[in-house]
């Protein structure tokens, strides 16, 4: 079996969403919104908050963020992130699928191997 390598670069949160996007089929804007929760919740992070990033407070910073009058309106976005499974219901919230969250990584290597059904 040959093994095939392709670098593809990745220099924002969107680019890693959307390279991933194949297996949730977001839509653009979509994969906008759920960006702006991923950088959010990295932030968040990154200063030892702990609280869920779909929170009413988040969700207006995050609607702020994409210059959104109505913070509400991404309610419309969740309920969509959910059904396509990219984001889960838990106790506190949601969260984000594992593989749409960046996580430092120098590179992410996917191995597909074909299956001959007879």
């Amino acid at each position: 079996m040959t093994e095939k390598k392709t670098t593809v670069k990745i220099k924002t949160t969107f680019q890693y969403v959307q390279l991933m996007n194949g297996i949730f089929g977001l839509t653009d804007t979509e994969i906008k919104v759920l960006a702006a929760f991923i950088d959010k919740q990295k932030q968040l992070k990154a200063s030892n908050i702990d609280i869920n990033v779909f929170c009413t407070e988040i969700k207006k910073q995050v609607a702020e963020r994409l210059g959104r009058d109505n913070f509400n309106t991404l309610n419309n976005y969740i309920k969509r992130m959910h059904d396509k499974k990219a984001i889960r219901k838990i106790d506190s919230g949601y969260e984000i699928h594992w593989l749409l969250v960046p996580n430092n990584e120098k590179e992410v290597v996917f191995k597909i191997k074909w299956i001959d059904q007879k």
